[in-house]
């Protein structure tokens, strides 16, 4: 299964995508690390829900605030699950997650170790 889904982020197309940031979650994982589901309203556009882990999820936290403009660079994953209950129950529910890769304008820091490098 890690393989599958490195093998995925290795082929995935990156976006760079920019929006007011709500519902800001903190949640934990199996193992009890923290993580961060939110999601991107973008004026004229569909809302993107997103996922950032370990310490893209710490740079988030740290640089925006419910209600910002934020800016991520990340890949979609396509995810769905089944209604388990209610009138809607045994339906499929597909839709897509934004994994976040870098968090801010990730080109200036790229930009910024090239010079270091090349110095």
């Amino acid at each position: 299964m890690e393989n599958k889904t490195n093998e995925t982020t290795a082929r995935a197309k990156r976006y760079n995508v920019t929006g007011v940031i709500t519902n800001v979650q903190v949640r934990q994982d199996k193992n009890g690390n923290d993580w961060v589901a939110f999601k991107l309203r973008r004026e004229g556009k569909r809302t993107i829900s997103g996922a950032a882990f370990a310490d893209k999820a710490k740079a988030l936290l740290e640089m925006y605030n419910e209600g910002d403009e934020a800016k991520v660079f990340g890949y979609f994953e396509p995810r769905e699950f089944t209604v388990m209950s209610g009138e809607d129950a045994g339906k499929v529910i597909r839709y897509s997650r934004l994994n976040v890769l870098a968090v801010g304008d990730h080109r200036e820091e790229q930009q910024a170790e090239t010079q270091a490098e090349a110095a």
